[in-house]
């Protein structure tokens, strides 16, 4: 015995569907809206729905539109039973939003039980398919594929509901003219006339969208129900308002020029204008609308009125604002990705020739100082490249746990030295903060930034504050920030006394290569890099500044933890060079590094062996095995052998074989970060002779039976 679900706010109407229906053996559930109907469905999915569209609490296109999203209910029939929408617009949209079939009223009771019938029927033969069957009266529309079908659907139902209003509006006014010709028939167009209001009345409050009516002057004459607890205003409150001032900004604010609208409406009235606009509510919120407007017209034709109707699509202007950034960030990122390799191979070979010429001690006075410039010029356009990098979230991270207050302040002694005298720092940490999973040399980075810019917005002197604190999320609503969840964070905290950022370019701070320095004096990437490295630790940036009081930073991160100690044992001096004697195979495609590299290597005592691709380091390697005691490999080399491919050959037949790779930048570096750790087995170019020297060192005494090497040392003592 199949279920059929009756969805009618009118009692006469469900009982008559109800005695139909139980004559025929139908199992009946009655229901007088929409939103029962979805209830109803929750206790038992039914077999069939019949819908009436014109009902209070929530009408049927709105449950048909539900009803067609819930996987529990998206395949059972839908027949939309009515006698308000017969209009073939009504049924196009209905048909658009998934029933089955549109069956005007009144129907003959066999027409009505064969509709069910060969509904019924057409859902067991094919259920996925059921709710798209054709009416009987019209062929199904096509639908509208991808995210812009709902988008029609919306506006279909808008101008719906528009042409539904003028019609209610029209039988009004030709019920007043009847009135006046035939004082005879008063009774009955009185009563014609109040069925009709009120049937108006129950289209517009009942309506799930505002509905606004305004004069050419901008003075608001009608606003449904919904509309006014959407903008927070009560009838007595908004009503003969201007529109400019109340539901419009009045000061800067997208598309409150209304003066094109209205042109266009007078142009050609019956036409429909769309049109976004950020609008405002009573309690300052900033919520963008989509409109449909319609012209009222008078007896003559004139546009006395504008009818707008509209939906709120702030949380999708949201979505595709992020899916703008989320784009931005694709494409600097592939801009990083694609020079970060070739860019920081260059580097090394700069920084490495001036190291080792610094170390061979051939150069004094004026020449030492020309190579300590050439040193610091290649470290720094490293570090370009490693912002882009940060900025487009492309940088491999190093993760552990990192005690603020420790980071703070022992910072704080640098930031102190390069800032200059006329600036005074100081700190204040959270006596009792927890500790961050993060990059320390990143957040390092970040904080150094942001006191770089605090420096230039006080070239008179000033105080800058670098603080920790803790902060509680209850609700990410209070944030105002995309990336906010609830939960525990941590706030690093740079502040100034500097000369604050114009409202201008507050929103553009953040956008990669914008500065408002002099050309030649920023890149525009320090801020980007803050903004990048937050998003990295699922964190964000909140700004707040005043013109003439200072500006503050605050980077949000989230908590891991207890307190860290984070005291990383001291790396050993740059300046300083160990040495060795063993057999080293270097592979390196590019000519200038491993020229570079081993020439190093050489000065430092080792035996080096070289190769241009992972191929040909396979063909040395089954000549020179048994002398080969560590492998130093680049990681993106051309041919089908990667450095990574090469160390686990390599390492299947020696597993103790020390390897170090080299990196520019590599996608491939991220997905087995596990396994690597700069400095130990990594070695991120553009890097300075004295951590080559030391990764060497430290992965040939790592071997774990050293002496059962092949290659015993040279007669003597190892070079020094």
């Amino acid at each position: 015995m199949a279920t059929v679900l009756i969805v009618d706010d009118r009692e006469e109407a469900r009982y008559l569907l109800e005695s139909i229906l139980a004559s025929r053996g139908f199992r009946v559930v009655s229901t007088r809206n929409g939103a029962e109907a979805l209830e109803s469905a929750k206790l038992q999915v039914p077999d069939l729905v019949i819908s009436d569209l014109l009902m209070p609490v929530m009408d049927g296109y709105t449950l048909l539109q539900r009803w067609r999203s819930q996987p529990s209910t998206a395949s059972v029939p839908f027949i939309v039973y009515t006698a308000t929408y017969t209009d073939p617009r009504d049924e196009a949209l209905a048909m658009n939003l998934g029933a089955t079939v549109f069956l005007p009223k009144p129907s003959e009771p066999d027409a009505l039980l064969r509709t069910i019938d060969d509904a019924l029927q057409r859902a067991k033969s094919s259920p996925a398919g059921a709710h798209s069957a054709a009416s009987p009266q019209a062929p199904s529309p096509t639908p509208v594929p991808g995210a812009e079908c709902s988008v029609k659907v919306l506006q279909q139902y808008n101008q719906v509901l528009i042409h539904k209003l003028e019609d209610k509006m029209e039988q009004a006014e030709r019920a007043l003219r009847e009135l006046e010709r035939d004082v005879g028939r008063r009774r009955a167009v009185e009563e014609r006339l109040r069925e009709s209001e009120r049937k108006y009345r129950e289209l517009v409050e009942h309506a799930n969208c505002i509905i606004l009516r305004w004069t050419k002057s901008g003075e608001i004459t009608f606003l449904n129900e919904f509309g006014q607890r959407f903008f927070g205003y009560s009838e007595e409150e908004i009503l003969h308002r201007n529109i400019i001032g109340t539901v419009v900004a009045a000061g800067e604010s997208t598309g409150r020029d209304l003066r094109p609208l209205m042109r266009r409406i007078g142009e050609d009235p019956k036409s429909f204008e769309q049109n976004i606009n950020e609008n405002i509510c009573r309690d300052g919120r900033r919520v963008w609308i989509e409109w449909t407007n319609k012209a009222v017209l008078n007896d003559h034709g004139e546009v006395v009125e504008i009818l707008s109707i509209g939906r709120d699509i702030t949380d999708q202007r949201r979505l595709e604002e992020q899916f703008r950034e989320a784009q931005k960030l694709e494409a600097v990122g592939l801009l990083a990705a694609g020079v970060a390799h070739d860019f920081n191979n260059i580097l090394t070979v700069i920084q490495g020739s001036a190291h080792l010429l610094l170390h061979l001690g051939t150069h004094t006075g004026e020449g030492r100082e020309l190579l300590q410039q050439i040193i610091g010029a290649s470290e720094r356009a490293a570090m370009l490249t490693n912002q882009l990098l940060v900025f487009s979230r492309r940088q491999v991270m190093n993760r552990g746990p990192v005690n603020p207050n420790v980071l703070v302040t022992d910072l704080a002694k640098m930031i102190e030295r390069m800032i200059g005298e006329s600036i005074h720092v100081c700190t204040d940490c959270s006596a009792s903060i927890p500790s961050v999973f993060a990059d320390r040399l990143m957040l390092e980075q970040a904080l150094l930034n942001l006191a770089v810019n605090a420096r230039d917005a006080m070239p008179s002197g000033g105080t800058l504050r670098i603080s920790t604190s803790v902060r509680t999320i209850n609700d990410p609503a209070d944030c105002r920030n995309p990336q906010a969840n609830t939960g525990s964070y941590v706030a690093l905290t740079v502040s100034d006394t500097g000369h604050g950022i114009p409202d201008a370019i507050l929103p553009r701070i953040f956008d990669p290569f914008f500065t408002t320095k002099e050309i030649g004096k920023g890149t525009g990437l320090g801020l980007a890099a803050v903004h990048g490295i937050a998003r990295q630790h699922g964190g964000w940036v909140e700004v707040t500044t005043a013109i003439g009081q200072g500006t503050r930073f605050a980077i949000l991160l989230p908590s891991s933890g207890p307190m860290s100690a984070d005291s990383p044992e001291p790396n050993p001096a740059e300046s300083e060079i160990v040495k060795g004697y063993e057999h080293v195979l270097v592979v390196e495609d590019d000519d200038g590094v491993r020229t570079l590299v081993c020439s190093l290597l050489q000065k430092c005592g080792y035996q080096v062996i070289a190769a241009r691709s992972g191929s040909a380091a396979l063909e040395l390697w089954r000549e020179h095995a048994p002398q080969i005691e560590a492998v130093l490999t680049d990681l993106v080399m051309p041919g089908p052998v990667s450095g990574f491919d090469l160390a686990d050959r390599l390492k299947a037949e020696r597993p103790g074989l020390p390897v170090i790779f080299m990196s520019g930048y590599s996608a491939e570096l991220s997905e087995r970060r596990s396994e690597l750790t700069e400095g130990l087995n990594l070695l991120q170019k553009p890097f300075s002779a004295g951590a080559l020297a030391r990764a060497i060192r430290a992965a040939l005494d790592r071997r774990p039976n050293p002496a059962n090497d092949l290659i015993q040392p040279p007669t003597g003592s190892p070079p020094s």
